[in-house]
């Protein structure tokens, strides 16, 4: 039996055939309106989005298509076998912050369990004593399985220059290191040292072309960020966090330190509109924001509470446990507070997240962010027309990451002569860049961290005498390796 086709259809699916091709050819760069060769805009393009230019990597470039690597990039997603692989030597890569806090203790922890295993007295912790008190802390470690805070700090620094020198999906370690300098915490506080690998893990690499809001409450939730900036001990004045009147005036209070920042250097900007009248009531709204308690040192009388309440009735009683964070509502300033016009009354948790969210959202924070942007990946002094266009595809999108993006290196001021090789690599981009060109094998991390630091971009780390271990295969390097 013979079938024909009706003409109509027929031309019904050709069109149709048409129109889908279409929609898939990707709009090309204007790099050829600034006079930029299809190999100089690849070598252009990859500075600013990867750790060092090599031209093997700017030669696949061109073949995949300058577009279709700069979409592949924003994705993140290239398989990276080899990576895993190195990075499967970091142990504190997989463990949650709880396993984290009990297997890499502080100094005082290790004290407290020598006094408390009678293994020393508290006359004897004294420096006469260092060699007998290093030894009894290593038949500790080995006793219990655990490692010192020192040897996270390690892990967090090594597993960043392996990530930056390796990964092939290198835009997301560019952003990466961008966001965690943005919302950046202090790897040298006690409390807050043990969080910071996890931090980067959770808070920042999961959106760093995501949607703003998201890596927003992301980093305020951080039980890195809670505690670099004490708002996990931030409560109702005149409150001890459990409903009675304090005591004296050395209890916790109100903490202004997050909500200043957040306000100056996370989302508006020191030249956003706000006040510190807008400053305090923001502290206020983000009281109750702490850290779920987790391994030896976690608050005795909060653990009682939480104990008492039970987890099952913990929502009931207006406390929110997500993940590490837990919001305690005895600890919430209560009443009305206003921020920049807006008023807050919704009551406990609620209202931190609002606050957060109008913050995300609101035409200072696109500006602050946009520039930023800008500054990082064009050139010190972006065009203002720029900054405006970004600003807007910020706002229309709610602060979607990858459009801002995707609009800046469609836009003519990216691929201008003063757009290039304009910016200065830091040390750590210097030092990582030369690694790439030269395609070294990095057979121990600490002592590139070591002459980073000597570069004047201080990483925080114990001292090693190894020889800088690296092997190269290739000879010299080439110009673009100074500067981007």
């Amino acid at each position: 039996m013979k079938y024909f086709l009706n003409p109509l259809i027929f031309v019904f699916i050709f069109f149709n055939q048409v129109s889908f091709a279409q929609k898939q050819v990707v709009k090309k760069f204007p790099y050829t309106n600034s006079g930029l060769t299809e190999r100089q805009a690849a070598e252009h393009l990859l500075s600013k989005f990867t750790f060092g230019v090599r031209d093997k990597d700017i030669d696949a470039a061109i073949k995949m298509g300058l577009e279709n690597w700069f979409f592949a990039q924003l994705d993140g997603k290239v398989a990276d076998p080899d990576l895993d692989k190195r990075l499967s030597s970091f142990p504190g890569l997989k463990m949650s912050n709880k396993e984290l806090v009990n297997t890499y203790s502080l100094g005082t922890q290790l004290r407290k369990r020598a006094l408390d295993e009678g293994l020393v007295s508290k006359e004897e912790m004294t420096d006469e004593n260092k060699e007998k008190l290093r030894e009894i802390y290593r038949e500790l470690k080995l006793k219990h399985g655990i490692s010192s805070a020192k040897e996270l700090e390690n892990q967090t620094i090594h597993q960043k220059i392996v990530r930056a020198v390796y990964s092939q999906n290198q835009m997301h370690e560019i952003l990466t290191d961008f966001w965690f300098n943005h919302f950046n915490v202090f790897m040298g506080k006690n409390q807050t040292s043990r969080f910071v690998l996890s931090y980067e893990r959770d808070a920042i690499r999961p959106h760093v072309t995501g949607v703003f809001k998201d890596m927003l409450v992301g980093t305020a939730q951080s039980p890195a960020m809670l505690t670099y900036l004490d708002n996990f001990l931030s409560m109702a004045e005149n409150e001890d966090g459990f409903g009675t009147r304090k005591m004296n005036k050395k209890s916790s209070g109100l903490n202004e330190n997050y909500a200043r920042e957040i306000m100056e250097l996370h989302t508006l900007g020191v030249d956003g509109g706000y006040t510190q009248e807008d400053v305090r009531n923001a502290a206020k709204i983000l009281t109750g924001w702490t850290i779920y308690p987790m391994g030896e040192e976690a608050n005795n009388k909060l653990v009682k509470v939480l104990n008492r309440i039970g987890e099952d009735r913990l929502v009931s009683q207006g406390f929110v446990h997500y993940g590490d964070f837990l919001f305690v509502p005895n600890r919430h300033e209560k009443g009305r507070k206003i921020v920049m016009g807006v008023s807050y009354d919704q009551g406990g948790y609620d209202e931190g997240l609002q606050l957060l969210d109008n913050l995300a959202k609101h035409p200072s924070t696109a500006r602050f962010i946009c520039q930023k942007l800008a500054t990082r990946f064009i050139n010190d002094h972006p065009d203002e027309a720029l900054i405006k266009n970004l600003s807007e595809v910020f706002m229309n999108s709610n602060g979607n990451i990858r459009e801002v993006l995707t609009k800046m290196v469609y836009h003519e001021s990216f691929w201008k002569k003063d757009a290039i090789h304009q910016k200065i690599k830091s040390p750590f981009e210097y030092a990582v860049s030369a690694m790439r060109t030269l395609q070294v094998e990095i057979h121990y991390p600490a002592p590139i961290s070591n002459w980073i630091t000597k570069m004047g971009q201080n990483f925080i780390f114990i001292k090693h005498r190894q020889v800088f271990l690296i092997r190269a295969n290739t000879g010299s390097i080439p110009d673009h390796c100074s500067t981007e």
